[in-house]
This record gives C-alpha cells, sequence and structure tokens, in this order.
C-alpha cells in the first residue's frame, strides 16, 4: 500500500500519532520506508520468511508468509 494507496487513509501530514507497519519482501520494504518517509508517515518494515513475489521474484509467484511474533513485537503487543 506504497505510497498512493495510503493516501485513501488520509495519512501523512498532520497525522501525528499514525504509522505504517509494512510485510513484505526485502525490496519492497526498503522502497516502501522511503516512500511513507518523504510523505512524513513512521514507518517499520517486516519482512517474509521467504520471498516469493510475480514483481520481483519469480514469475509465477509463491506463496510465502512471515512471522506473527515479529509484528507483535513491532506493534507492542503483549504476550508475544
Amino acid at each position: 500500500m506504497i505510497p498512493e494507496e495510503l493516501r485513501v487513509f488520509g495519512m501523512g501530514e498532520g497525522k501525528a500519532n499514525l504509522g505504517v507497519v509494512g510485510v513484505s519482501c526485502a525490496l519492497t520494504n526498503w522502497s516502501g520506508g522511503w516512500d511513507t518517509d518523504s510523505m512524513g508517515i513512521p514507518a517499520q518494515g517486516v519482512l517474509l520468511d521467504y520471498v516469493g513475489c510475480k514483481y520481483h521474484w519469480d514469475e509465477k509467484g509463491i506463496p510465502t508468509s512471515t512471522n506473527l511474533y515479529k509484528i507483535k513485537e513491532v506493534l507492542g503487543v503483549n504476550g508475544v
């Protein structure tokens, strides 16, 4: 959801209490971090367990997953 898609949520300047946790491959996390920073939105990336998207890695795409414990840790959810 970077960066145009974030605008539909009214995120950006003047939204000091908002932030984004992005879950994606390394390339998208990297560029997404720069995009959200340029919009004045704090962001933290969480990497997929392995890559497999059609856009960057595999022409057919490979289902992947992410570490839910890491997402809870980033969000500050108790009981990690």
